[in-house]
């Protein structure tokens, strides 16, 4: 079981959760990749206070919520069009095998297996619980933005109104090592002074690292995207003037996509679509799993950007 930091468990902090990550144009990209695939059965590893899960779970989807954050369950539950969705309490032992499609990890989930070990036995079980050439999508931050340097008071603090009076948040980096960053959110109870320090960890893996390990469990990346709309991710531009590559490229698929494949991503300056600037993460999705006996077929991958998206204090 993932370790659960503080603001996953502590109801005032999870009260705060929907008001700091609302509805937005990564939704959007859930939801429409839901359509795309003409999904029946979605399973959602990691749904949290479920305001994505009750989405997906129109026009007669069966679709599965789980987490292992009681707290947040029962946000979750309280949601309107909770009724539709099946809520587990647990984490991907709990996701059985209801040949999904897709199955969809989102916000921090990915990086919150810190040990190789965890996210491999985490892939196969999400392997295990697609059905034939069902698919895989999740994000996880570009580690050569190094977002981390910008987890700072000047950088993150904000004040907002809570359901306990008003409080002032901010972000403070810890340290960083072995692909690992860690990290204190801060939240200060305006009325009462009380202060509460929630100190979270979360690993960046590289493009190679989240190819290899998608490979051994069954999948392969196939494009890169750069943005939630599905454009490329080219690179960026940093602050001592010398142009980096992407972090990021397409990889070759083996079967042909369902549907006309996009650009893929190019660190070329001659790319159709415009540079994104500073890509604080990316999105893998679209893994497609082998039928049982069969040849692993690749995945069909997506690769996507969340620059306009930071890490929220909390």
């Amino acid at each position: 079981m993932v370790h659960l930091d503080r603001h996953y468990v502590d109801e005032r902090l999870v009260a705060l959760y929907d008001r700091e990550n609302a509805r937005g144009a990564d939704t959007d990209f859930y939801v429409g990749l839901a359509a795309d695939l003409g999904a029946r059965t979605i399973l959602d590893l990691g749904c949290g206070t479920g305001l994505l899960t009750c989405e997906l779970a129109a026009d007669g989807r069966q679709v599965s919520g789980v987490d292992p954050a009681p707290a947040m369950l029962a946000i979750a539950r309280s949601q309107p069009g909770a009724e539709r969705v099946r809520w587990v309490e647990g984490d991907a032992g709990a996701l059985g095998t209801p040949w999904a499609n897709p199955t969809i990890m989102t916000g921090n989930v990915a990086q919150v297996f810190l040990d190789d070990a965890e996210w491999a036995t985490t892939l196969r079980a999400i392997h295990a619980a697609l059905r034939p050439s069902g698919h895989l999508a999740f994000e996880s931050r570009n580690p050569d933005d190094r977002a981390w340097e910008r987890w700072n008071r000047e950088a993150t603090y904000k004040q907002l109104d809570s359901p306990y009076g008003p409080l002032e948040t901010w972000l403070e980096l810890l340290g960083v090592g072995a692909g690992r960053v860690r990290f204190a959110g801060h939240n200060v109870f305006i009325d009462t002074g009380e202060v509460v320090v929630v100190r979270s960890e979360l690993r960046f893996r590289s493009r190679a690292e989240l190819t290899d390990s998608l490979t051994s469990a069954g999948f392969a990346v196939e494009q890169v995207y750069g943005d939630w709309l599905r454009g490329p991710l080219v690179g960026y531009q940093p602050r001592h003037g010398v142009r980096r590559p992407a972090h990021l490229s397409a990889a070759r698929s083996l079967r042909q996509a369902n549907r006309p494949a996009r650009a893929p991503c190019s660190p070329a300056a001659s790319s159709p679509a415009p540079p994104i600037s500073c890509p604080s993460s990316f999105l893998v999705a679209q893994a497609r799993s082998p039928r049982p006996g069969a040849a692993p077929i690749p995945i069909r991958a997506l690769c996507y950007s969340r620059a306009a998206k930071e890490l929220e204090s909390g």
